[in-house]
């Protein structure tokens, strides 16, 4: 079993990229935003540096809010970020 300094020493790690890379994908998130503060899936998902498919999953789980329009999921900027700082406190999923 895997010592609990160890575990927390890769949580720690995974974070900090996670969020480097959430913050190496915001430029390109802008381009593919869908109005104030609403993306794409394909945006989300490139935020959060994860597949479409991660981010359907995460929606119909309730693990990210998303609202329809038109016949497509757009996702709020401000749902992602409240992931990420429930993902940084540990309380995601």
């Amino acid at each position: 079993m895997l010592d609990e300094k160890v575990i927390e020493a890769w949580w720690n790690a995974l974070t900090v990229t996670f969020c480097a890379l959430a913050e190496e994908n915001a430029e390109r998130m802008r381009l593919t935003a869908d109005g104030p503060g609403l993306l794409t899936c394909e945006g989300a998902a490139e935020y959060l540096a994860v597949s479409e498919p991660t981010i359907r999953a995460m929606r119909d789980a309730g693990e990210l809010k998303a609202v329809e329009v038109a016949g497509r999921w757009k996702y709020p900027r401000e749902e992602l970020d409240k992931y990420i700082r429930r993902l940084v406190r540990g309380k995601a999923r």
